[in-house]
This record gives C-alpha cells, structure tokens and sequence, in this order.
C-alpha cells in the first residue's frame, strides 16, 4: 500500500487534516476551511509566479485583435469562439472595445459589426432598440434600430472628433480623447438575439464635449437572427482602422 509522508516541525500541535481525493491542477494552491479540511485553489496556468487566484471558468476569451499592430485587421476581421464550445452552449458573448481611432476624419459608426455561423452572417430582423445618451453638458433618451449592422457607439449619429490616420504615439495638437471605447453584452439566443452596450468618446473641443451612451435593443415580436452566433464579423463605416484592440469572450459554464 502507497503512503505519502508529510514533514512537520519538532514541536508542532497534534492536529488531522483531511486531504484533496486527486492532485491539484499546475500551480495550485493548497488551502483550508479552518477546520483541518483541504482543497486545491487556483492553477492551470503557465509560469510566472505571483498571486494564485480561482480560475474563471464561465468567461472565456475567443480572441483580440490589435487594430495598429496586428497585419491585415485594419479593414475588418472575424473573432471566433473555441472550437472545443458549441455555439449553443454560450448564453451570450461579451465583446470590448479600447481606443478605437480611424483612418477617416471625423467617421461615425466606427465599429460595426454582425453575427456569423459557420461564415455567414446570421442577422436577419432588426434589432428594435432606445438608449440614453449625456452629451455636451445635457442629458435625455433616444430610439435607433439596426437591422443592416449591429453598430457598437452608434452614438446618436454624431462624429468622432479626433485626427486623420492618428494612433496613439500621434504628438499633434490636433487629437482628442478618449477614442471610442465601450463593451457590449450580445444574447446568443437562437432566433432572437439582443444586444446592449456602453459607450463613450470626445466629440468636440469643449470641456462638456463628451458623449457617453447606453442602448439596449432586439426582438420586438419578430426574429433577428436564424441561428446561434460562432464569431463576429467586424468593419468600419468607411476608410480604415488606426489604432485600437477589440475583444471577444464567450459566457458559459465549462
């Protein structure tokens, strides 16, 4: 019969401890409830030493690009979900945005995007939908609906007030931030998608000229989408992408 010895100091305490039934993962931690019971805690990763924390085990990263230095994303790309996940499996993707800067002076609709299933865009209702908006030192709601693109800041309409071609090493006097920035929460239901996002950018010189945004939007007795999303199909309105990263994550419960 197996044994394990464990090596405790001369005068410790007479004390039982009950064990973990299987190994820890790589790097994890072995901790206690106070009482003599064990677990392992964290681990899982790869080196580099610090802090172990709980692994998260229902927000899963699908992938990020980086809009300035990754080759070919400038005009557009697809973030996918992990093969080893099936598409219905994920209750909704979560999708953030840092930074965002064009090619275009003064676009709207900088990021736009659709839901794709096996390469082919799925979005076929619109998306009905109202928001709220603080802008220039006011305040009040809005209605806008999406039914060609699922636009991320649709921002009322209004123009991003930053320099052409301009990236974040851009020593001008001419820029102005924040870019675009935001996340959004897509529902991944099968015919009846949703979207809702936050939003906010520099859309002018003025103390005051900052809009930030809330929309939430979908199905208003209609369908608007015909099957469960597997990546995301993103592009700009018009001109190129400078400057940005994007990120996709898909909720579930591995």
């Amino acid at each position: 019969m197996a044994s394990t010895k464990i090596q405790v100091p001369s005068n410790a305490v007479a004390k039982t401890y009950t064990w973990p039934a299987t190994d820890g993962a790589n790097g994890a931690s072995l901790t206690t409830d106070g009482n003599g019971v064990l677990s392992w805690t964290g681990g899982g990763g790869g080196g580099g030493g610090g802090t172990t924390t709980s692994e998260d085990t229902h927000k899963i990263f699908c992938g990020a690009v980086d809009l300035k230095n990754d080759t070919g994303v400038q005009s557009n790309f697809t973030l996918s979900k992990p093969a080893a996940i099936n598409a219905e499996d994920i209750r909704s993707y979560v999708i953030e945005w840092y930074g965002i800067m064009t090619s275009t002076l003064n676009d709207y609709y900088v990021l736009q995007m659709k839901p794709y299933n096996s390469g082919s865009s799925v979005m076929n209702g619109t998306f009905y939908g109202s928001g709220f908006r603080y802008s220039d030192g006011g305040s009040g709601a809005y209605s806008t609906n999406f039914s060609t693109y699922l636009n991320l800041c649709y921002l009322g309409g209004e123009q991003w007030y930053g320099s052409s071609g301009t990236n974040r090493s851009y020593t001008g006097a001419s820029q102005y931030t924040p870019s675009w920035n935001g996340v959004a929460v897509y529902e991944n239901n099968r015919e009846h998608a949703s979207l809702n996002y936050t939003a906010y950018m520099r859309k002018g010189s003025g103390n005051s000229a900052v809009r930030q945004e809330w929309w939430s939007g979908g199905a208003k007795n209609n369908d608007t989408t015909s099957n469960y999303a597997d990546s995301f199909y993103f592009e700009p309105r018009t001109g190129t992408w400078t400057e940005g990263v994007v990120s996709l994550y898909a909720i579930t419960k591995q």
